[in-house]
């Protein structure tokens, strides 16, 4: 008993870890498969799938049109075992595990042990990194990836600089916009090695930086540069970046993380060391572009999640070693733990039903899904093609169907053809022929619907009659899915 007892007094900080990764672990599979959070995760779904159907996909752009397949190129392998989107969203939780580990050493590398298990527990209640650390998306990589830079960052040295840039090439694989995570790094490491460093020296990383930061976006497929302002000068525009800024605060982090944040930053305002400083900067640049681009979705800024709740870490430490505060601590612990999911995602529509999965809105999807797959599996026939007509976003759950759905995916699945090509490969009468158009592509001036072309006609004169519909459930997905057939010689 004794032995238990000191092995426990010494090792309490991986106990309490293997507790808190124990407890974090039941708590998000249970709601595993609860439903898409939108139509995101069945684009990483039909990725992934269609690499493990055909693994020279991997790099071609038919997987990789959108966003990079990186992410589902690690789960690829998992599909021999799981459905989809079980296998992407397995290798999202596993970095949800990395993220939590590197807060809690960065934790412990700036302020304490304590602190550091107190900001991996605050990261486990963040509403934000709960919610994403088992769905399909890249946000929750990033995160795990970014405290790995972090930490490097905080215990450098000529070896683990080598690291630094291969997990930035990863980023920027994953999501190009990870690249905000260069501005703190380029502060932290010109502030520390400025002594080091002359003006000149400085000035050229300065402009190194700079232009590799421009570089990497303006080469990017996906940058897609908007202005901040719209045209006008009215006082809601001046307040709106605080506007957006305040939802960034409340909608990842939470009341009670940025209750303990505040307090935190209260008890260090006197110390101004490399660490609390790189923990600031990463706070406050991480939603910069954000805030400047008006992209108010909360996951973009989870980045900076991590360095909030190892601040807020060291603040419930400072409240646990004054006696008076005690009670206070451990009230708003357990306020934390009632409230993070009504207080977190204020303005968020998914997070008010997330423990009711029949309230839930992107359970829509899901069914819709699964209704449409299992028409595709009770119809189609080898030599049947299915031709998709619908812009980017909208045809991400068809696609994902249809991969699951169709005997030879490759084969049989058509996407966005040009008029000229819609028309030549309809001209075989020995199949037949399905046409999957969204109504709600109408709008996006797809040749199908230009001014000069009665679309319901010109597929009638080809030979195709209207023959299913999927109309649009909840609130959420308002799109209704038509499909069109042109039957082959058999009929």
């Amino acid at each position: 008993m004794e032995k238990a007892t000191n092995f426990a007094k010494k090792h309490w900080a991986l106990i309490s870890i293997l507790i808190l990764v124990s407890i974090f672990t039941a708590a998000k599979f249970s709601t595993f498969n609860l439903a898409y959070v939108n139509r995101d995760e069945p684009l990483y779904a039909w990725q992934s799938l269609a690499i493990y159907h055909n693994p020279e996909l991997a790099f071609s752009a038919e997987v990789n049109y959108f966003y990079s397949s990186f992410m589902p190129l690690l789960a690829s392998p998992l599909h021999l075992f799981f459905e989809p989107p079980s296998p992407v969203r397995i290798v999202v939780f596993l970095f949800s595990i990395t993220a939590l580990i590197f807060t809690y050493l960065i934790g412990k590398k700036i302020f304490s042990k304590r602190a550091g298990i107190a900001a991996m527990a605050f990261l486990m209640l963040s509403p934000c990194f709960f919610y994403y650390a088992t769905k399909a998306m890249p946000d929750v990589p990033i995160v795990a990836l970014g405290t790995a830079v972090i930490y490097l960052l905080l215990t450098l040295n000529r070896r683990k600089t080598l690291l630094l840039p291969p997990i930035l090439i990863v980023m920027y694989l994953i999501k190009p916009a990870s690249l905000i995570v260069l501005p703190p790094i380029a502060i932290f490491l010109l502030v520390k090695y400025r002594n080091k460093i002359n003006k000149t020296q400085m000035a050229l990383a300065g402009l190194a930086f700079i232009l590799l930061v421009l570089g990497a976006f303006l080469l990017s497929p996906y940058t897609k540069w908007s202005s901040p302002w719209p045209p006008g000068s009215t006082v809601s525009q001046i307040w709106s970046p605080f506007l957006i800024a305040n939802h960034f605060f409340w909608q990842t982090a939470g009341i009670s993380l940025s209750i303990f944040a505040l307090i935190g930053a209260i008890m260090l305002r006197k110390r101004t060391e490399a660490g609390t400083g790189l923990l600031l900067l990463w706070i406050f640049l991480t939603p910069l572009p954000f805030v400047m681009l008006r992209a108010t979705i909360e996951r973009y800024c989870l980045l900076a999640v991590p360095a909030l709740a190892v601040i807020a870490g060291k603040g419930l430490e400072e409240l646990a070693a004054k006696r008076k505060y005690a009670a206070l601590g451990l009230s708003l612990i357990a306020i934390a733990s009632l409230s993070v999911f009504s207080l977190g995602f204020s303005n968020n529509p998914y997070v008010w039903d997330y423990p009711n999965p029949e309230g839930f809105g992107a359970v829509y999807l899901d069914e819709r899904l699964e209704e449409f797959e299992g028409w595709i599996a009770s119809n189609a026939k080898n030599e049947d093609l299915f031709i998709i007509l619908a812009n980017e976003y909208m045809m991400r759950g068809i696609r994902m169907a249809g991969e699951k759905a169709l005997p030879e995916p490759r084969k049989q699945m058509v996407v966005n053809p040009k008029k000229r090509s819609f028309e030549e490969i309809i001209k075989d009468n020995s199949r037949a022929y399905y046409l999957v158009v969204d109504d709600k592509s109408q709008d996006k001036e797809f040749w199908l619907f230009s001014q000069d072309l009665d679309w319901e006609n010109y597929l009638k004169e080809l030979g195709f009659k209207k023959i299913r519909e999927f109309p649009q459930k909840g609130v959420f997905f308002t799109e209704t899915y038509y499909i069109y057939c042109k039957a082959g010689r058999d009929g």
